[in-house]
């Protein structure tokens, strides 16, 4: 019986090798088809376009030019610093060195979200990493939001703070206050995080004391509802496959969105 789980195991673990190996193979085919796309475009505006409009065939030529580079950087050139850490922690593992496991406070504002409060807080709550603490401010919610937050911090699983309707920033400043934690987490209300977010994060602050922030990569709940949710989504996607990862090359993220924003308590 023993034997045959092992078989089992070690087939579901090559179909699931395989399976991300074919995932990858046609992930890299689209980034490299995209890239000679943009390229082509690009020997054609240069080449074999001619237009009267001198200063519109230059903003569209450089138009082209910034796009293609913007891809080329991304793709070819920035390093996830989640993998690189990784590596490194493990590295660090097998010569007897104990990764750090900062206290994470996990903070986010609510203003009326009865309908989706719920599914947030089970993704805070159900991080596989553990020295956390989640804290929820109520700024002013007329609905059942506050029964709901309520209901959650009699279990011990959250802290709440309630208070009168001032505004996303001052409910957050509220929440830094109370937080405990050296790494700040932040998330909108009707945001669910990837159950290893925080775990993928924390070896990041750990490995390189000169990043402040992390930016997550978030996908629409609703994508696949209707061709305008399809064109947000892929919208999304390429603000933060390549965007993102862009001006992370250059070590100066614009901007680290809300469903997802780390930064360091002394960065705050």
């Amino acid at each position: 019986m023993n034997w045959l789980k092992k078989t089992n195991l070690k087939k579901n673990k090559r179909l699931s090798l395989y399976k991300s190996d074919s995932l990858e193979t046609r992930h890299r085919v689209v980034i490299h088809f995209i890239v000679f796309a943009i390229f082509t475009i690009f020997i054609g505006k240069s080449f074999f376009v001619q237009s009267d409009y001198f200063v519109l065939y230059v903003y569209g030529t450089s138009v082209t030019v910034v796009l293609a580079i913007n891809f080329f950087v991304a793709i070819f050139r920035y390093e996830d610093p989640a993998i690189i850490a990784r590596k490194i922690e493990d590295s660090s593992l097998k010569k007897g060195v104990l990764p750090e496991k900062p206290l994470v406070s996990c903070m986010v504002a609510v203003f009326n979200e009865e309908n989706v409060i719920e599914q947030c807080i089970l993704s805070l709550i159900g991080q596989t990493y553990e020295n956390k603490e989640v804290i929820f401010v109520n700024d002013g919610s007329t609905d059942g939001t506050a029964k709901v937050l309520d209901a959650y911090a009699k279990s011990g699983k959250i802290k709440v703070i309630h208070q009168k309707n001032a505004g996303k920033k001052r409910a957050l400043g509220q929440a830094m206050r109370e937080a405990k934690g050296n790494i700040f987490a932040f998330s909108d209300s009707d945001s669910i995080w990837a159950i290893d977010a925080i775990e993928k994060i924390v070896p990041i602050m750990n490995v390189f004391p000169e990043i402040g922030g992390v930016s997550g990569h978030f996908r629409l709940k609703n994508s696949a509802t209707n061709l305008l949710t399809r064109a947000q989504d892929s919208w999304a996607e390429g603000q933060f496959a390549v965007r993102k990862a862009f001006e992370s090359y250059f070590g100066a993220v614009s901007c680290i969105s809300g469903p997802l924003a780390i930064f360091r308590r002394e960065a705050m």
